[in-house]
């Protein structure tokens, strides 16, 4: 592969290098600076649960007189029930710690009404350090008493209700704070007891809780920056270099194989010279013509001295005053030499 076939090569690597680091620079500079990373740590837990004994009338079904967290019970032997309720709260870090809670009991007929039957003043606990609980355990449901306020409903309105609910809700609401965090939450447990007199068990109560059992989290951003700045450097720095190279490399190229100016009126030779110029290279002075150790070989038509040039893998030398133009090779001591005149429509 001869050097003007190299240079060709390198220009277009440099081209290319160019263009596709100028695609990277344009997309890169679209990406954001940076991106917000969200975390959570754990710093405390909220725990809360119910406890319950069922006192029955005398029956011939249970053994014991108090039957304590069960999953349901025979309505009809079921006497009072007994609640208890137990929040705690733990903070990791210590700080100032106030929980204010209150106790609503409902009466609710699913598809028909909700009744709010009691509700006690908030109350409030309050502490500086890493936890906070209290007990409620003054809690009794008197099943009886629940019935015979069904029973004023359904003479009151007409209503047949066959199935209800008990729900006793502890609402509590915790506030924390230290140098560090301020947070305020809140949060509801409940019990429920489920009057079904008509499921597959029978007549039953059956019991449902809500316990607390969180951890407590703290979120936070970072700002995370991206690599933009660093590839921006990389992308200008290939772009210029390879913009850099593209134009060394054009200028190279253009002072040694291109840039040849043909004037001449002449357009046959016009048109022949710029068919081959890629293989023509223009010098200055026309000395190796009048050269005594060269042997002169002159031809006729251009066309020839191409086909020699190919043969003998050897340069087309142009020279041209204000009259000619003379295209030359140069083969050790032979020289093939073509002439032309500029201001002729026709070649000589």
């Amino acid at each position: 592969m001869n050097q003007k076939n190299i240079i060709k090569i390198l220009i277009l690597v440099a081209l290319s290098i160019s263009l596709v680091s100028t695609g990277l620079f344009a997309v890169n500079l679209s990406r954001p600076d940076y991106y917000i990373h969200h975390n959570s740590i754990p710093i405390g837990s909220e725990k809360s649960l119910f406890n319950y004994i069922v006192n029955l009338h005398p029956s011939t079904i249970y053994n014991e007189t108090r039957l304590a967290n069960i999953d349901y019970v025979y309505r009809k032997i079921a006497d009072k029930i007994e609640v208890s309720y137990n929040y705690e709260l733990n903070m990791r870090d210590p700080g100032d710690i106030k929980v204010s809670y209150s106790v609503v009991s409902e009466l609710i007929v699913p598809n028909k009404f909700n009744k709010t039957l009691s509700s006690t003043e908030v109350k409030k606990v309050s502490t500086h350090g890493n936890n906070v609980n209290f007990t409620i355990d003054n809690l009794v449901i008197d099943v009886e008493n629940y019935e015979n306020i069904i029973k004023e409903i359904e003479e009151e309105t007409g209503l047949n209700i066959r199935d209800y609910t008990i729900k006793i809700s502890v609402n509590a609401r915790y506030v924390y704070n230290n140098e560090n965090h301020n947070i305020l939450d809140n949060s509801e447990s409940y019990l429920s007891l489920n009057i079904l007199k008509t499921s597959e068990l029978g007549d039953i109560i059956k019991f449902d809780k809500n316990d607390l059992n969180r951890t407590i989290y703290v979120s936070y951003n970072n700002r995370v920056y991206t690599d933009k700045l660093d590839k921006s450097y990389l992308y200008g720095g290939i772009l210029v270099t390879s913009l850099t190279g593209f134009l060394g490399l054009s200028i190279i190229y253009n002072k040694r194989y291109g840039g040849i100016r043909i004037i001449t009126r002449n357009r046959d030779i016009k048109k022949k010279l710029r068919k081959y110029h890629d293989a023509l290279v223009k010098i200055h002075s026309d000395s190796m013509i009048n050269d005594p150790r060269l042997k002169q070989i002159k031809l006729m038509n251009l066309e020839d001295l191409v086909k020699i040039s190919d043969i003998l893998v050897k340069p087309i030398y142009m020279y041209e005053d204000d009259s000619t133009i003379k295209l030359m090779v140069i083969d050790d001591e032979r020289l093939y030499c073509y002439e032309a005149v500029k201001n002729e429509k026709k070649e000589k």
